[in-house]
């Protein structure tokens, strides 16, 4: 897995190798005589190239660090879990048996946080699907007592000119609704 480079520590590394690379080694140097195009051309490529290596060696050794940070996490929980057997058998003496009723309790009691915790959520979760399943009935229902109503008046000889209002060949007649304000 590789990761994304920031430009200042790309820039640093880049010239403390030049520094460091011109100073112990003369060979990467630009050659004091005028031509210097090749070699100079030559001396990039190659701190170029040991440059990428030591970025790859950098990523390697943040995967490695990050490894020993997660087996440090291990070791220090552990070493709370040691503790805190030294603590309860300091409390509770030499009698193992009660040391391991009072462990498993806790154990039996967090169990059931969890469990409630989940009965909780499917409950919860029932309770809005009956919720959504009630007003699609309730929809549902309303829509077919209106269709139910426009085919009365149908039957009847009439057809529904809107707003309640219905025409036949020889009347009209229309429904008044109640309506809450």
């Amino acid at each position: 897995m590789r990761r994304e480079r920031s430009w200042p520590a790309w820039a640093f590394a880049l010239s403390a190798l030049i520094t460091l690379t011109t100073i112990s080694v003369p060979a990467y140097a630009a050659p004091p005589s005028g031509g210097a195009g090749a070699a100079t051309t030559a001396s990039v490529s190659r701190l170029l190239e040991e440059m990428g290596a030591l970025m790859d060696e950098v990523t390697i050794l943040r995967e490695q660090l990050a490894t020993a940070r997660l087996v440090a996490a291990d070791a220090t929980r552990e070493l709370e879990e040691l503790r805190q057997f030294i603590q309860d058998h300091e409390q509770l003496g030499n009698d193992f048996a009660q040391y391991r009723l009072v462990k498993a309790a806790a154990e039996e009691e967090a169990k059931i946080r969890v469990a409630e915790a989940r009965r909780q959520q499917r409950e919860a979760a029932r309770q809005e699907r009956l919720a959504r399943y009630r007003a699609a009935r309730a929809d549902r229902d309303r829509a077919n007592a209106e269709s139910d109503r426009l085919d009365r008046y149908r039957r009847a000889g009439f057809g529904s000119i809107g707003m309640d209002v219905f025409t036949g060949r020889m009347a009209y007649a229309y429904q008044t609704v109640e309506r809450d304000p």
